[in-house]
């Protein structure tokens, strides 16, 4: 369900400026140069809403000074939703990683960011229940934990029943209102009986042997899609900002497939909570599944499945004009320069045929 506030007469717009003053506290700082005597570098501003596998990209680009290497000094903030997506409205912010569910929702009522590149279409998202629940089937009748209706759990985990006959009707939803820890502790005392959880969030209730992993995400066709998202105001006053951040992430991506000590120590200087055994677990799931996309395309068929869930309740999202809200022109850049091939070699070929062919 989309929150009363996003539904009133006070607009898309109104509302992410006020969030975003709000939720930041900060002052714009809005795109500029700076530089005594050596190469002058773009000030920008990322606010992220998730401590995990998403922004790690950006962790390590910023770890690694990667992003200096292509000429920004950027300043990387965590925010919840909507901080991220306000921040860029009101200025303060000029780019972000986000859900894609999410970006859409917001787009369509008001196409004022636009989507340049996207490296993640999966999420480890277990679905943990009781140790008694052995199969999505046994969930019906059964009380589920989600943050909100509506909220991106709660979709992944409609569109999992569905896989198994299931409708949202056949179990009994729990709003948490809090994050995936605090879903995990109400299993653990016993208020639910299933919650689809983030890592690390589910590993000590399955290594204690008290609940089951059911399925996880990152092993299904469920799509679970991020895009770096930016700015027009942004782009319009540094047109090469998107290939600028995109040639960092991308970069940091292959650090994090070829460099597993500096993705760990990336990941932990922004979560330090995160202790380096659970790092190490998160990267070895993402590791294996390969679920970082070497070239951030964003994909059509990322789109159709984000626009098929929304299409109920933002009806707006069967009208967006997709040449709007998505520019690829960066990526497609990096690609006629042979960048892509320099960067990974020759076996990335298979990965730009692919990417190209469901590119929007």
């Amino acid at each position: 369900m989309i929150s009363n506030v996003m539904n009133s007469d006070f607009s898309r717009r109104d509302w992410l400026l006020s969030t975003g003053q709000v939720g930041l506290g900060i002052l714009g700082m809005g795109l500029s140069t700076s530089g005594m005597g050596q190469a002058a570098t773009t000030k920008v501003m990322a606010v992220y809403p998730s401590r995990g596998a998403p922004s790690w990209p950006l962790w390590i680009a910023q770890h690694k000074g990667l992003f200096k290497r292509y000429g920004l000094e950027a300043d990387l903030r965590f925010g919840v939703h909507p901080t991220g997506l306000a921040a860029m409205v009101g200025g303060e912010a000029q780019f972000t990683v986000y859900n894609l569910e999410q970006i859409l929702s917001a787009v369509a009522r008001d196409p004022i960011l636009v989507m340049a590149g996207s490296y993640l279409n999966r999420g480890a998202f277990g679905m943990i229940a009781r140790k008694d629940i052995t199969s999505i089937k046994d969930l019906k009748g059964k009380r589920i934990g989600v943050g909100r209706v509506g909220d991106p759990p709660y979709v992944y985990t409609v569109e999992l029943l569905n896989k198994y006959g299931m409708a949202s009707t056949h179990v009994q939803w729990v709003s948490t209102g809090t994050d995936s820890n605090s879903r995990a502790a109400m299993l653990v005392n016993g208020q639910l009986d299933a919650a689809l959880l983030t890592t690390p969030s589910y590993f000590k209730l399955i290594d204690q042997g008290a609940f089951n992993q059911l399925v996880n995400l990152l092993n299904s066709d469920i799509n679970v899609s991020t895009a770096l998202v930016f700015s027009k105001k942004a782009i319009a006053s540094n047109p090469l900002l998107p290939e600028m951040v995109l040639r960092a992430s991308t970069e940091a991506i292959k650090v994090f497939y070829d460099d597993k000590a500096t993705a760990i120590a990336a990941f932990r200087a922004f979560d330090p909570q995160t202790t380096e055994a659970d790092a190490l677990r998160i990267w070895e799931l993402y590791g294996k599944a390969k679920a970082f996309d070497r070239v951030p395309l964003v994909r059509r068929s990322a789109i159709k499945a984000n626009v098929d869930r929304l299409i109920v309740e933002v009806p707006a999202v069967k009208n967006l004009n997709l040449a709007q809200v998505v520019d690829n022109s960066a990526v497609k850049k990096l690609i006629n320069e042979g960048w892509f091939q320099k960067l990974y070699g020759k076996d990335i070929k298979s990965d730009l045929d692919a990417a190209l062919k469901d590119a929007v």
